[in-house]
């Protein structure tokens, strides 16, 4: 063999090997992108749950696509943590009966857990079942575990409010939102945020406004989101005449407030 193919050879093995390399390389996913995803994973792969008996329903309803369920406390269990998906699923499975056909055939006791729900009497918010017995999330541990599932430290253990989630946002507007950044809702425009969610998709945003972008959020409502998480656009919330998607919406409610945050991720 002489000595121009010898080189020859040797080219092509340099070329080939270094072209494999670069094929095989893996490119680590940008935190707003892992954020995103982390939050997408609470969409699937979850029991079917029964609908607590709330605006209108009877017991009987059920969510059956899959995706966690919305419960008021931040807080459930014996241990009073937050929940995370393999705990929820393990404890609504034992919650569970044979043939079950109503949410109030739940089963109360050591391990189990539900969705639970509150409403105002004599002006205090009570709850069902007690905190112990839940399971669920709430809006703001939906997206505080998207933060976390994604990598990112938080400088607290784990949010008691929406308001606590500010701790790591930082104001941004609708025309520089990307994926994995939070909106949270202010519904009766007194100052303090009521719900959260992140944004999965800004392919659909028009108008400047952000009102079609995708987010994922977690509220007990039964109309749209069965009480649980969903992917909805960000404007979802309101009656249709105000530019939202409900039919059964209270009407002091529809000029509520959004806003877009980025993540603080150093």
């Amino acid at each position: 063999m002489n000595d121009k193919i010898r080189i020859h050879i040797l080219l092509y093995s340099l070329i080939f090997n270094i072209g494999c390399t670069v094929n095989n390389l893996t490119v680590d996913p940008p935190p707003n992108k892992k954020i995103a995803d982390a939050v997408r994973k609470y969409l699937w792969g979850c029991p079917e749950f029964f609908i607590p008996p709330r605006e209108g329903t009877n017991g009987t309803q059920k969510n059956t696509v899959g995706t966690v369920a919305w419960t008021p406390s931040s807080r459930v269990g014996k241990f009073s943590s937050i929940e995370n998906k393999y705990n929820y699923i393990q404890k609504i499975q034992q919650a569970s009966v044979d043939n079950q056909t109503n949410y109030s055939q739940y089963l109360e006791s050591e391990g189990t857990g539900f969705p639970g729900y509150f409403w105002r009497e004599n002006g205090e918010d009570k709850q069902f079942p007690h905190p112990t017995y839940q399971a669920g999330f709430v809006c703001y541990i939906l997206v505080y575990n998207g933060i976390v599932g994604a990598g990112i430290n938080y400088p607290i253990d784990a949010p008691l409010g929406v308001g606590d989630l500010l701790d790591r946002l930082k104001l941004t507007n609708a025309t520089s939102v990307a994926v994995g950044d939070v909106v949270l809702y202010d519904f009766d425009r007194n100052n303090f945020f009521d719900h959260a969610g992140i944004i999965t998709d800004i392919s659909s945003g028009t108008g400047g406004n952000g009102k079609d972008f995708k987010v994922i959020s977690s509220i007990g409502i039964v109309e749209h989101f069965l009480w649980g998480a969903a992917e909805k656009r960000v404007r979802v919330f309101g009656d249709k005449q105000s530019g939202g998607d409900f039919n059964n919406w209270h009407p002091d409610l529809n000029n509520y407030i959004y806003e877009f945050f980025k993540v603080k991720t150093d």
